[in-house]
């Protein structure tokens, strides 16, 4: 057995005390951190918030070494009691990191936890060790509960690092049931104003999901939220719960907010079957030891991104307008980026891993696998649906899919397989213009809109310097930075580009010149910006609405919205039906 042992002794230092027992099997020992964390693609770099890091071997001090950038070796005889203790500093506060300070306890095993390389299948005990009268929660099996410890168990390190664990003075629980499944929302940081409210829609998606696959993969669910006092979204999945940091607090009973956490509560709940028990080959099982890349990326975020929001449409959480909202915000952002004409989505999967997930890389270099996968989602709906007069969709297809591969793990050939024994269509061309080629994704998506009776509508941004010289800027105080650049644009044409800072529009600083004239901007107008250590000066030349505006997606005047209640009212059977 691994037994660890988290302390919590130091919140004004944000440090956890980590200790880890076992017993030596070999002379040497390799201890892993992970390399990365399941949900973000990219690596961890989790050893940079380790401090005093140190080996002993049946009480005395042993030889140990760093043997890579995520590993040690630990010198011990076999039979040895061996103890490992290190610092861990939880100053970062997102849904995969481990944090802690005085009034909140988020640890997260994988990036917490070391292992020895050798007893991965071995049992897990983990003693945990409270501040007094803070509660906890978790989907660990919980062993013992004394004063201010808890001891949890886990089945081995797969179990363990896919595990959170919740604690805080003010954690509060709700409890519902779907399907004979114990779910329950654990919350810190804010009270729910409407509960009832909450309780209801969180059952209604939770069942109609649990319908659309006929079965849920485990045995409990935790909703485990930590609401924060400014503007935050973050989520991440788990095998049997979910971490999802959303803020501001206040702003809880606001339609947007609310909306807000059942999106990304409905997204990461339809985790639990794509992504957690349903993996490509390339995730199955998780190796921690280092990269693990994979070009199924579109498939694991985008069909979940789809579906997710797919699921509070249809079971009538949420209405018509917000699924249509959703859809153009999706579009919204395929438009804005030109990343699409550069990098195929199946390589933007496997890119992850070099990009990251920060905003500020190279401009007009990838797209995202959640939002064009979504697209592509739809896209994937539509030819189900219509191949089979809308007695399938990409639903039926999901389940059977889950049915099939769940138990082994798939690879990329055997979902395009699976899409082309559901329905005759030219799945093969798809691949080929939208995953593997570039710039290709427009017209597939708009066939679709128009066959659920919908329509891509664009408006002149209200943004003047989006909408005549193709920039779009954040305004903070007197600093006006570069945020984007449309290609060819009056912006791009003067020498303007990303992350250039904006210092004079007309010998005017930019928030005075746009608090003169919010809503024109001359012919030509004199900038003065700095770009690297370089202070410029340009002449933008303005173009009325030369820009992409803002995009919209409606029901179209023609058809009345027939086809889009038929998708919506068939759709709604169908699940009914396999219920």
């Amino acid at each position: 057995m691994l037994h660890y042992r988290f302390s919590c002794k130091n919140p004004d230092q944000y440090l956890l005390e980590v200790e880890l027992t076992f017993e030596s099997t070999q002379t040497e020992t390799i201890i892993q951190i992970p390399y990365w964390r399941p949900g973000r693609y990219e690596a961890g770099n989790f050893p940079r918030l380790f401090r005093n890091f140190r080996a002993y071997a049946d009480g005395k001090l042993t030889n140990f070494e760093k043997s890579s950038s995520h590993t040690w070796k630990v010198t011990s005889n076999p039979g040895s009691q061996c103890l490992l203790t290190y610092e861990l500093y939880s100053a970062d506060l997102s849904a995969g990191n481990t944090y802690f300070d005085n009034e909140l306890l988020l640890i997260n095993p994988v990036n917490s936890s070391v292992y020895p390389r050798c007893m991965e299948g071995d049992t897990c005990q983990i003693e945990l060790h409270l501040p007094k009268g803070w509660r906890f929660a978790s989907s660990f099996q919980l062993v013992e509960q004394r004063d201010d410890t808890v001891i949890f168990a886990a089945g081995n390190i797969q179990e363990l690092l896919d595990t959170p664990i919740l604690g805080a003075p003010d954690l509060q629980t709700l409890r519902y049931q779907s399907k004979g499944i114990p779910f329950e929302i654990h919350f810190t940081g804010a009270k729910f104003p409407e509960r009832e409210k909450l309780l209801a829609d969180f059952s209604a998606f939770t069942e109609f999901q649990i319908a659309s696959f006929g079965h849920f993969p485990v045995d409990q669910y935790h909703f485990l939220f930590i609401f924060t006092p400014h503007r935050y979204h973050h989520g991440v999945e788990h095998d049997r719960s979910t971490v999802i940091v959303l803020g501001p607090a206040s702003d809880l009973n606001k339609r947007e907010i609310y909306d807000e956490l059942l999106g990304v509560s409905s997204h990461e709940l339809y985790h639990t079957w794509n992504v957690k028990a349903l993996r490509p080959k390339d995730w199955f099982p998780y190796n921690f030891t280092g990269e693990s890349p994979s070009r199924l990326g579109y498939v694991a975020e985008g069909i979940t991104t789809y579906m997710g929001d797919w699921m509070l449409w249809k079971s009538g959480v949420l209405s018509d307008s917000w699924w249509l909202a959703e859809l153009s915000i999706h579009l919204q952002k395929h438009y804005d980026n030109h990343g699409r004409y550069n990098l195929s989505l199946a390589d933007a999967s496997i890119d992850t891993w070099i990009d990251g997930y920060t905003r500020t890389g190279t401009p007009h270099r990838r797209v995202s696998i959640y939002s064009e996968g979504a697209l592509l989602a739809l896209v994937m709906d539509a030819w189900i649906m219509q191949a089979s007069a809308r007695a399938e969709s990409l639903t039926t297809f999901m389940r059977k899919f889950f049915n099939t591969y769940h138990s082994s793990g798939y690879n990329e050939s055997q979902f395009w397989k699976a899409l082309n024994d559901t329905a005759t269509m030219p799945w093969d061309k798809l691949r080929t213009d939208v995953v593997d080629g570039t710039g290709m994704l427009d017209s597939y998506v708009q066939e679709a809109l128009n066959y659920f009776g919908l329509e891509i509508k664009e408006e002149p941004s209200k943004n003047i310097l989006e909408a005549t010289w193709g920039i779009r800027v954040q305004l903070d105080g007197e600093k006006c930075l570069v945020l984007a650049v449309l290609p060819g644009s009056p912006a791009e044409n003067a020498g303007i580009w990303f992350h250039n800072q904006i210092i004079l529009i007309d010998g005017k600083s930019p928030s005075a010149f746009f608090g003169e004239s919010p809503d024109k901007i001359p012919a030509f107008a004199e900038v003065q910006f700095k770009s690297g250590f370089r202070m410029r000066n340009a002449v933008v030349k303005t173009i009325a609405n030369y820009a992409l505006g803002n995009i919209t997606v409606r029901l179209k005047d023609e058809n009345d919205g027939a086809s889009f209640e038929e998708w919506k009212g068939i759709s709604k059977r169908e699940t009914n039906k396999m219920a």
